[in-house]
């Protein structure tokens, strides 16, 4: 998340100043409570132009104290019109491969790069800079405050943008580790992008099945 969003611009996290100040490494003794300010902190936020088309904020959900955070691109209408980050599906597939590594929505935390609806169907565009730069210090601050063991990004923009490569397709950042905000990070296809094409749900449960390795082997970061 130190990348910049685009060529030129400042680091998305210099945008909403100490609501993105790293949280300090130390455990958060109440992490449920410090989500809920920063999510208080927000507020009706209009820093970029999908705010004019929301009907409400959705923010991150699950497990404050998870060992996994799933970070997504951003919702679509139907999310965002339900207030979670991902709906019918969607929801469901990313749910029936959370359970077949011992996972649910309760014991993960799932977020994304962007908080308001973004537009386009069947599969909504990626966000631009402007909106990365406004929301991704939230989601920059959920992770500090959680303190997973992994971070799994799910679909080319959440993959490119927390990878820090704009320009790779999703092939040449899968099957490996890396890392973003001091947190080891695997990239993987969206649900949606398994929707469309069911050839990729092989690619997909090779790289959750790596994930779950991981967080047999890695101890519990918060101790």
């Amino acid at each position: 998340l130190q990348a910049r969003v685009a060529s030129g611009q400042r680091p998305a996290a210099s945008v909403l100043g100490p609501v993105a100040a790293r949280v300090e490494r130390a455990a958060v003794a109440d992490p449920a409570a410090a989500i809920a300010a920063l999510h208080a902190r927000v507020g009706a936020c209009v820093r970029c132009e999908l705010a004019a088309g929301r009907s409400q904020i959705v923010h991150g959900r699950g497990d404050p104290r998870a060992r996994l955070v799933v970070v997504i691109s951003g919702p679509d209408a139907a999310a965002d019109e339900a207030g979670r980050p991902l709906t019918g599906a969607g929801e469901a597939l990313l749910g029936k491969m959370l359970a077949a590594i011992g996972l649910d929505y309760t014991s993960i935390w799932l977020t994304s790069l962007v908080r308001c609806a973004l537009p386009g169907q069947p599969q909504p565009r990626a966000p631009n800079s402007s909106e990365l730069r406004a929301c991704v210090p939230i989601l920059a601050h959920e992770i500090d405050i959680v303190r997973p063991s992994v971070l799994l990004a799910l679909g080319l923009p959440a993959a490119r943008f927390l990878l820090r490569q704009p320009d790779a397709e999703m092939g040449a950042m899968r099957e490996r580790w890396h890392e973003a905000r001091d947190v080891p990070t695997i990239a993987s296809w969206a649900p949606s992008d398994l929707l469309l094409d069911a050839g990729r749900k092989r690619e997909a449960w090779v790289d959750l099945q790596e994930v779950a390795r991981r967080l047999g082997d890695r101890p519990d970061r918060r101790g």
